[in-house]
């Protein structure tokens, strides 16, 4: 009989494999949305890692040899006059700018916002959500 409806008995046999498919399903979508997430947050972060980086880097590099060529031009310059002083205003600029630098190196690192903070603030909602569906069954 195709037409006839399933019996009480029947309904109540496949409703709990209904309601573990269902919770199965949802957990895969919420795990995968999750994972995507991370994956991007993942990416971005070393993105912005590498861009750091190498930013950083060009940049001490490109200090360096303008601070090289400035001090050798002071030198030069006072050479028959100045040059002990010649030499302390190059080392005093050089100095200066590497504690400048690490200065700005170690704020930077403290202000950076926290790895994967979305993924994070995204598993407690799940979380709270859980708790909540748990706390009202």
């Amino acid at each position: 009989m195709a037409g006839t409806p399933p019996s009480p008995d029947a309904a109540q046999s496949e409703r709990p494999t209904t309601v573990l498919r269902r919770l199965a399903a949802d957990f895969t979508s919420l795990l995968r949305i999750r994972l995507e997430i991370f994956g991007l947050e993942a990416q971005e972060q070393a993105q912005r890692w590498a861009a750091l980086f190498l930013a950083g880097w060009a940049a001490v590099q490109l200090m360096c040899f303008g601070l090289l060529f400035l001090a050798l031009t002071a030198v030069v310059a006072w050479w028959d006059t100045h040059r002990v002083l010649a030499f302390g205003i190059a080392a005093a600029v050089f100095v200066g700018a590497a504690v400048a630098l690490g200065v700005w190196a170690v704020q930077a690192w403290r202000n950076a916002p926290a790895p994967f903070a979305v993924t994070r603030g995204e598993l407690q909602t799940d979380a709270q959500w859980l708790d909540d569906r748990g706390a009202g069954a």
